[in-house]
Formats: C-alpha cells, structure tokens, sequence
C-alpha cells in the first residue's frame, strides 16, 4: 500500500509539474499522513527528495505534514488519565513547556528530514 501512495502522488506531482500552474505561482501542497507509514521519516522523505527537484521544492512544491499531539502517546499526548507527556488536569505552566518540547523536537525533524518549502497544515 505505501508503494501505492507514493507512485500515485509521483503521478500527481508530474501532472502538476507539466501544467501551466507552476509557471502561474501556485503551489502544489503534497501532502502525507505519517499514520499511513510504518517509518514514514526514513521512507517518504528521501522519496519525496528524489521525486522532486531542489528548484521544486524551492519555488511551487510544498512539503506538507499533520501535526496531532493527541497521538503522541506517551511522548506528546494529554490525557485524563494516566499514560500521556501530561494530565488534561494540570496547570498550564507544567503542561506548556511539555508540549513546547515536543512541537520543537518534531518540527525540527521535519526541517532535517525535508528541504525546501514545508508546511504543517492540521495542528491539533
């Protein structure tokens, strides 16, 4: 099935990439779902490097990722009951810099594992 996607996305990205629209200013934003991957960091990066070129990824193709804490199980998660990074229930200033640390380890994941234009656009 991860096969699958990517060929379909290579497809989609060779559609746009052919087409008027890059020429035009717009921005194809590719995006993939992490949960759609047994290792998504070391399968669809290097994939997605390969697929494009770096005056692509520089100029109309966007590299787009979701961002869910509530998945994050014990490293990110809040819960309301024991388990997660942190409890539904504590204060705000035990529970900001937790889910700070892992906003900045993940982000700064993605901008080692993808150059070029990049963007987060679920955030939950």
């Amino acid at each position: 099935a991860e096969a699958q996607v990517m060929d379909w996305v290579s497809m989609t990205i060779d559609l746009f990439r052919r087409s008027t629209l890059p020429g035009k200013g717009v921005k194809l934003y590719i995006s993939m779902v992490e949960s759609t991957f047994d290792n998504f960091w070391q399968t669809v990066p290097p994939w997605y490097m390969r697929t494009t070129t770096s005056q692509e990824r520089h100029s109309w193709a966007v590299f787009d990722i979701h961002w869910y804490t509530a998945w994050g199980g014990a490293k990110c998660s809040g819960r309301t009951v024991p388990g997660g990074r942190y409890l539904c229930s504590q204060p705000m200033e035990e529970v900001r810099p937790r889910v700070r640390a892992c906003i900045e380890d993940d982000m700064a994941k993605f901008a080692r594992k993808v150059h070029g234009l990049r963007s987060c656009s679920e955030f939950s």
